[in-house]
């Protein structure tokens, strides 16, 4: 992630789906970037299977606020568990998946210098597997908070809101 942040959409090398293969649900033309993935939720944790992680390296330390790309097409989620590690600590924030279609705030997190750091999300929601809930895996967007590393030059973020690049690696 260089200093100003960037996307990390779910095509990157820097994603990560784990869990029953069958049980991904891949679609094109729709999404961040025209891609997405869903599952379906689960209620408890001896339930759980598919996960994703959003594998993060920073240029530099400093404090990045996170959001996560819902598309209303898919997003039946209420209670979408996003864990955050960021230097050592780990938070979990929940957000409603279905009252967002675009970008919602995950939260603001300080960040260490290296790797070692990711957005985890899960399918264990604590939404039951028998309503057929849909959690949907996307894009997260890191944008810096903190003041900026070269005094206030814009560090290229793009007219849409973006932050940085969203292609390679993390």
């Amino acid at each position: 992630v260089p200093p100003m942040g960037r996307i990390v959409d779910d095509a990157d090398l820097c994603f990560e789906e784990r869990g029953t293969a069958s049980y991904w649900r891949y679609i094109t033309d729709d999404g961040y970037g025209n891609t997405l993935l869903w599952t379906h939720t689960v209620a408890t944790a001896a339930e759980m299977d598919n996960h994703a992680l959003w594998h993060l390296t920073f240029d530099e330390a400093g404090e990045y606020r996170v959001e996560a790309y819902t598309d209303a097409s898919f997003a039946e989620s209420q209670q979408a568990r996003y864990q955050v590690r960021h230097g050592g600590t780990v938070d979990t924030e929940v957000v409603d998946q279905t009252a967002f279609d675009g970008w919602v705030v995950v939260g603001s997190f300080d960040f260490a210098q290296g790797g070692d750091q990711w957005v985890r999300l899960e399918d264990h929601t604590g939404e039951a597997l028998g309503t057929n809930t849909a959690i949907v895996f996307d894009a997260i967007r890191l944008t810096r908070l903190d003041p900026d590393p070269d005094g206030g030059v814009d560090g290229g973020t793009s007219t849409d809101g973006g932050a940085g690049s969203d292609a390679g690696d993390a």
